[in-house]
């Protein structure tokens, strides 16, 4: 065979690996560098998301927040803070990893890719209900967003 031919199966290998890493996906722009932003406005086909408003109790500890078109949540100390948030239609939520550990928020289906030390993630959330959110590295690490 000649090298070309070599060259084009060489990319073809390694762009199957890739795919099959989760480092490629379509509609998604994933970048865990350290200090990047990686912004995401998913289209929600989920019929997994509750899409019922809810009314948490005082007992629930929620942060209401709706007043914001973006909401700061922390990724710091194996914790997101606040964890607990109440947000309008529209907000977009941006997490920053401030630990020195990687971590891989996952959202309504969707996987942020390995966020760094000072990599920022925003997701727009468009649609009315409750989201569930965790890190998939440490899924000790879990939130809830209710959107209003």
């Amino acid at each position: 065979m000649n090298s070309k031919v070599l060259r084009i199966i060489g990319a073809l290998i390694i762009a199957s690996m890739l795919l099959s890493l989760g480092c490629i996906q379509d509609n998604k722009k994933l970048d865990g560098n350290t200090g990047s932003t990686v912004d995401i406005n998913p289209q929600n086909n989920d019929s997994s998301v509750d899409t019922t408003p809810s009314n948490p109790s005082q007992d629930d500890e929620f942060t209401s927040i709706l007043d914001q078109t973006i909401v700061d949540v922390e990724i710091k100390d194996f914790a997101f803070s606040p964890s607990k948030i109440i947000v309008a239609k529209g907000t977009t939520i941006a997490w920053t990893n401030k630990d020195a550990a990687t971590h891989k928020i996952m959202v309504n289906d969707f996987l942020s890719g390995n966020l760094n030390q000072g990599t920022v993630f925003k997701y727009v959330f468009d649609d009315v209900g409750t989201y569930e959110y965790y890190c998939t590295l440490h899924p000790s690490m879990k939130g809830t967003i209710i959107v209003q």
